[in-house]
């Protein structure tokens, strides 16, 4: 994973592990139901926040995740790039 070092670098100095992690993505409308699917949301992450672009034609959801180490934060940004149009803040 070496195109995640500088992430892994930066939340290793920044947060002790175990920790709550505030995750933000920006999605097109299309992808919602692959995205929650993807990352367990309404399953595992029951709360969480979705706003609608002006035009519509994104959404941004915002939510916290409890980690145990920086792998699991990489991991949960990689499942949800994965998706195409997906980018994260």
């Amino acid at each position: 994973m070496p195109e995640f070092q500088k992430l892994r670098v930066l939340l290793e100095k920044n947060y002790t592990w175990p920790a709550l992690y505030l995750f933000k993505f920006i999605i097109p409308i299309e992808k919602e139901p692959e995205f929650k699917r993807i990352l367990g949301l309404d399953i595992t992450i029951k709360e969480y926040e979705v706003r609608a672009s002006g035009k519509g034609k994104y959404l941004s959801f915002t939510f916290r995740m409890n980690m145990v180490c920086s792998d699991e934060v990489i991991e949960v940004y990689q499942r949800a790039i994965a998706i195409k149009g997906v980018l994260s803040l």
